[in-house]
């Protein structure tokens, strides 16, 4: 039998919870999330997926695929995502 939808929403808002009280103990100890801008940068993000298109001159992020976090200003793992690249 499968889980109801109402079961799943709660089971999501838990680990939710969860997932929020262990990134509050991490921060505290010097974990950050990376915030990414618009335009692309190599020290921070990871392209996952390239589109092209004729209305960008520059690589600019579109999407987030997954955060990236640092640790005392170290990138731990960059954020993963989609960028427009210039159209050739």
């Amino acid at each position: 039998q499968g889980v109801s939808s109402a079961a799943s929403d709660v089971y999501k808002r838990q680990i939710q919870s969860i997932y929020e009280e262990i990134f509050d103990i991490f921060s505290i100890r010097g974990l950050e999330k990376i915030v990414v801008e618009k335009e692309f940068n190599s020290k921070f993000a990871r392209v996952v997926k390239k589109k092209e298109s004729s209305e960008v001159t520059q690589i600019s992020i579109v999407e987030v695929v997954r955060n990236g976090y640092k640790f005392h200003d170290q990138v731990i793992r960059p954020t993963e995502v989609v960028v427009e690249v210039p159209k050739k």
